[in-house]
């Protein structure tokens, strides 16, 4: 005789059988920017990308432009409508190819009329939620190097990366967070992919340092900021300073568990170089979900030192003719300025 299945017990059996076959995604908890295009020509476009777990509503979000460095917006555009779950969001130069607009989901030609030195904010009534680039601060030309610049580039945010940029003054490096194609790349245009589930378990990683890499204008007396891609522990020894003319630095360390400030225990020295190292077996992530992780790889940056004397310092009233009372002669005041080379 057949025995009788005890249901709410072979209910569960079922349950748990799905999920260990089927694991769920975690979901992003914002909006972000997921694809930039800096093309030739009028060839620009901004893909915004929505992994949140449900439709959200556009009318509340912004997108801004700070051009050439500008601190506030030089140009913005309200966004509007609905974006579904793990679908994107478009915005192209109305005189982009053909190729582009049949992405796009809407047009504009100030905000998306940006170079490579242009910086980029959406925000959610009025809070940032994503930058793209470094809100006042002129690069030059562009922000990056070698091969993954914001000029004449197409750039997609890695899979791994779950969440924007919220900080729109910190130092942007697209090589952290952005894959790099050639000048007049399309064909991923309106379609993102962000990888976040398990998140929780991977390894910490350096997100972004101050200063930046290849930074040729760091101050004698700079501290150096350390920003991991999520709180971490470090252990002794966990960096290096080395320059090639003051030698090895120790430094006084602050913050943390996110970003970390080094104060170098002497200033630096005038036209040196710099390597700070930061060691992976040193850091390890602070999540609660499964043994911590260490980092994978060794990581280091390396910057220029200069001394810019201020102007305040080196220009002098050198001579200063009132005007005598009762003439119409004239008034001037002479400023001497006695800085090296001037």
């Amino acid at each position: 005789m057949m025995k009788r299945l005890n249901l709410p017990i072979l209910l569960i059996f079922l349950l748990t059988l799905m999920f260990a076959q089927f694991p769920t995604s975690a979901s992003t908890t914002e909006l972000f920017i997921s694809e930039y295009i800096e093309g030739s020509s009028y060839n620009k476009a901004i893909e915004i990308y929505n992994g949140t777990g449900a439709a959200v509503d556009l009318s509340a979000y912004t997108l801004a432009l700070y051009s050439n460095g500008a601190a506030s917006p030089s140009q913005s555009m309200a966004l509007s409508g609905s974006l579904n779950d793990g679908d994107v969001y478009v915005i192209a130069h109305g005189s982009a190819v053909q190729e582009i607009l049949d992405a796009a989901d809407l047009t504009n030609n100030s905000v998306i009329n940006f170079n490579g030195d242009d910086a980029l904010v959406l925000s959610k009534e009025g809070t940032i939620i994503d930058a793209f680039g470094q809100v006042g601060t002129d690069p030059g030309y562009f922000w990056g190097s070698g091969d993954v610049t914001t000029q004449n580039h197409t750039l997609s945010r890695k899979s791994e990366i779950c969440s924007g940029d919220t900080n729109e003054t910190d130092a942007f490096d697209p090589a952290l967070e952005w894959v790099a194609f050639p000048e007049d790349t399309f064909d991923g245009l309106g379609a993102h992919t962000a990888d976040c589930n398990g998140a929780a378990d991977s390894a910490p990683v350096v997100q972004t340092t101050i200063p930046a890499n290849a930074a040729a204008d760091v101050a004698l007396d700079a501290n150096i900021e350390i920003t991991f891609s999520e709180a971490v522990d470090v252990g002794e020894g966990w960096f290096d300073i080395s320059c090639d003319s003051s030698g090895n630095h120790t430094a006084a360390v602050s913050g943390g568990p996110t970003t970390y400030t080094l104060d170098p225990d002497a200033d630096f020295v005038n036209n040196e170089s710099c390597t700070i190292s930061v060691f992976a077996a040193q850091v390890t992530d602070q999540d609660e979900d499964d043994p911590p992780d260490v980092m994978v790889e060794n990581f280091s940056f390396e910057f220029g030192v200069i001394d810019v004397p201020s102007v305040a310092d080196n220009v002098i009233i050198n001579e200063v003719d009132a005007d005598t009372p009762g003439t119409d002669s004239a008034e001037f005041i002479e400023l001497y300025d006695g800085g090296e080379g001037n």
